[in-house]
């Protein structure tokens, strides 16, 4: 509280007799509040100890400021409970109605995925009807995200092309050309602001805009392959990206039907250790070490008429499919790929292709979208042009 000086205007503290800034006799002063008291605590040699080996000062910090108990009271203050929050009935009715739409949207897209499954329709029909009485979406996003390129075409060259004609094509220098030749997937190259890419494009370089690639539907996760022989080509698959999180809910059955083409690979994620900011030994250290963790994780697409699924090392499980082998997951990815690839023998298969990390450091899944989507469209128009007359 603060009182203003009679004379200046200034104001001062309720609590002092004369102004700070004048001299001037205060009116009303009330009594000073009473400082609270600090005494050391039991564990303090514990406490620097542990700050010097390097674990940082937030305990001694708050141990230090903690208020004491008043005199007299003989009990400690209760240390602060942590409640999870709750959404309130009428704070989740509010919702925007955005959040409506979307989980509207992933019930009308898994239920023309399904097909004419009762009990996975009546599932979906059940989602739809919460979303109405509920209108909040507790799913994490699954849209793709794509590298931040300004330019909204990109030309598209075939695998494994020759190098004078990249060259003549694109109007680059050899070395360049040398190297997008050498790819074993569709690989991008040129950018530009309209689809004339390109001096002088060849039949087998295609045009693709960003608007198509985010057009395509967001991949669903696939969760586990049917326990079932009769069912070789049956999955429980999920909305939710397992990509990017681990699965919350459960699965329902779907099947890979007019399977256009199957992308594997890797995608690699970073994550970084930071020490506190006042800790300096700590943070020299973990900067000349290069403290962090670089994971490579295994992605299957497998690009159906109308969705995406992707299988991912770790998270789905494999033991269903014959000839797995349970004691390396890495070797039963890769049946599960074989055994994908003999089921859709219709189906191109894209060479493997490890995406790494971008300017952001942290994650390649943007780069791994851009990707996939990529071969999907290429293949897709490069079959239309070849059954053209």
């Amino acid at each position: 509280m603060s009182e203003p000086c009679p004379r200046c205007s200034r104001p001062n503290a309720s609590f002092r007799t004369t102004c700070l800034y004048c001299g001037a006799k205060m009116p009303n002063p009330t009594a000073r509040p009473a400082e609270p008291q600090h005494r050391a605590p039991d564990n303090l040699d514990e406490l620097v100890r542990d700050a010097m080996r390097g674990g940082g000062t937030e305990k001694l910090k708050a141990a230090l400021t903690r208020p004491d108990p008043p005199a007299g009271d003989p009990r400690r203050p209760p240390e602060p409970l942590t409640v999870p929050t709750v959404r309130s009935a009428a704070l989740v009715r509010s919702a925007p109605l955005v959040l409506w739409t979307d989980r509207l949207v992933r019930a009308a897209q898994r239920a023309a995925l399904l097909g004419g499954d009762p009990a996975s329709l009546l599932e979906v029909l059940l989602e739809a009807e919460e979303a109405l009485d509920i209108g909040f979406s507790s799913l994490p996003d699954a849209s793709p995200t794509l590298p931040p390129f300004r330019q909204p075409w990109m030309l598209v060259l075939p695998p494994l092309g020759q190098p004078e004609e990249i060259g003549l094509s694109l109007g680059v220098d050899q070395a360049t050309a040398r190297m997008l030749a050498q790819g074993r997937w569709p690989r991008i190259g040129l950018r530009g602001e309209s689809p004339t890419l390109g001096r002088r494009a060849g039949f087998d370089q295609i045009a693709i805009s960003r608007d198509e690639l985010m057009a395509l539907p967001a991949p669903m996760g696939v969760l586990a392959s049917s326990p079932s022989p009769a069912c070789r080509s049956e999955w429980q698959v999920t909305d939710e990206p397992i990509w990017l999180d681990d699965p919350r809910g459960g699965g329902v059955a779907a099947r890979f039907e007019n399977v256009l083409v199957i992308v594997p690979g890797e995608v690699e994620t970073r994550t970084t250790r930071e020490a506190p900011s006042e800790n300096r030994w700590l943070r020299k250290r973990l900067a000349s070490a290069g403290a962090g963790t670089e994971r490579r994780v295994r992605v299957i697409d497998v690009h159906t008429e109308r969705a995406i699924f992707r299988l991912v090392e770790g998270v789905t499980r494999t033991d269903a499919i014959p000839g797995t082998d349970p004691n390396s997951a890495r070797k039963a990815f890769t049946r599960a790929l074989e055994h994908l690839v003999a089921l859709h023998d219709e189906a191109e298969v894209i060479e493997e292709r490890l995406c790494n990390v971008g300017g952001d450091g942290k994650s390649a899944w943007p780069a791994w979208e851009e990707h996939t989507r990529v071969a999907r469209l290429y293949t897709q128009k490069r079959r239309e042009l070849d059954e053209r007359p």
